[in-house]
């Protein structure tokens, strides 16, 4: 076997080391940029200021106990959202308007705005969800019936 002469190796163990640096850092970018890369919080320093506000709103509603549960029901049609709120005696809470938001934990803007409608069974609230797909689900409910207040957020595993 020939030996490769140190005038020959080293200049290639050298350009060797360099390309797979080069390799490794344009795999990072490929890796960064596969999701569709970093996302711009819309209205980031408005969010910021009226911030003590919704943590004001959040600390309101969850002073209610609310026993709020989501599930989705699929069918042959598109996918439904059923949202059930209860008091904190457990009696269904009817008359609420407002709507739910649904985003994805790794995204900055929410996918969809859905209003919430109430269905025949007190304290279930219905809204048509045709953008349900496998995984991680962040919903937060905004809805309102004077003098009730629910503003949280569920997260959920479809």
């Amino acid at each position: 076997m020939k030996r490769i002469p140190p005038h020959i190796g080293w200049p290639l163990l050298i350009i060797g080391f360099l390309l797979l640096g080069v390799t490794w850092s344009m795999g990072v970018v490929v890796a960064s940029q596969s999701d569709g890369g970093p996302e711009i919080v819309e209205d980031y320093y408005e969010k910021a200021i009226s911030w003590d506000e919704e943590a004001q709103r959040r600390a309101q509603s969850d002073a209610q106990n609310w026993d709020i549960s989501i599930s989705v029901q699929r069918d042959n049609e598109d996918p439904v959202l059923f949202v059930s709120i209860l008091d904190a005696n457990g009696n269904p809470v009817e008359g609420l308007t407002g709507s739910v938001y649904a985003l994805r934990p790794q995204k900055a803007q929410p996918i969809a705005k859905l209003a919430i409608a109430p269905s025949q069974t007190a304290g279930l609230y219905t809204s048509p969800f045709p953008s349900l797909t496998p995984g991680l689900w962040d919903f937060r409910i905004e809805a309102v019936a004077d003098p009730f207040i629910v503003y949280t957020t569920i997260r959920k595993e479809f």
